[in-house]
């Protein structure tokens, strides 16, 4: 089953802010995904390597693993909504 890495940034009052979502076939190939991206976003990099992130991990369905399509969706939603 493949894996879901929530790392999440606090804010002051303790709070998640901002949410990096990393999806993969392996706790390894999630965390292979948090590392790249840690050498490139300027706001999620230096939270990381400071330790001041929450991370979580969950093995979910192949189902919930979501696709390009999904986002196409939720912007066809958004447009019916306005």
């Amino acid at each position: 089953m493949p894996f879901k890495l929530e790392v999440g940034i606090p804010a002051e009052d303790g709070k998640i802010q901002i949410m990096h979502t990393f999806f993969g076939r392996t706790r390894g190939e999630c965390l292979k995904l948090r590392d790249a991206h840690t050498d490139i976003c300027p706001n999620f990099g230096p939270a990381v390597k400071a330790g001041d992130v929450t991370e979580d991990f969950e093995e979910i369905d192949e189902s919930e693993w979501p696709s390009a399509s999904d986002d196409e969706d939720d912007e066809e939603d958004e447009e019916e909504e306005s």
